[in-house]
């Protein structure tokens, strides 16, 4: 997935995130406001919620560290973008600092592999 995806999204909380993506455009048009719209995906680090959904990280490091086996999902294949919270944090301020960005989508994932 990049930058150039198709919005097509098949579930409410994708489409909630189009929704406002498209609103934060609608605003840039209209009101000359000046941003970047930014996704992050599944951020982790320090302090990071165990509960919440990209609580993998902490929550396989909790399992090893109580002498327990990570758990694995179906044949351990699946993949998932995880970023470092330091890397998401560094590509927010360089979309930020470049204004070539401006109006335009940035999925951390990509961003952070290609600088």
């Amino acid at each position: 997935m990049d930058e150039n995806h198709s919005l097509r999204p098949t579930t409410p909380y994708g489409a909630s995130k189009i929704a406002s993506d498209h609103l934060v455009l609608s605003y840039i048009r209209t009101f000359g406001v000046d941003a970047s719209i930014i996704r992050p995906f599944n951020t982790y680090g320090p302090r990071q919620n165990e509960g919440s959904y990209a609580g993998v990280i902490p929550l396989t490091i909790r399992r090893i560290l109580d002498g327990e086996s990570p758990v694995i999902y179906g044949d351990g294949m699946q993949t998932r973008d995880l970023t470092y919270v330091t890397d998401t944090a560094d590509a927010t301020v360089k979309i930020y600092r470049a204004k070539s960005t401006r109006g335009k989508f940035w999925l951390l994932f990509y961003v952070c592999r290609e600088t």
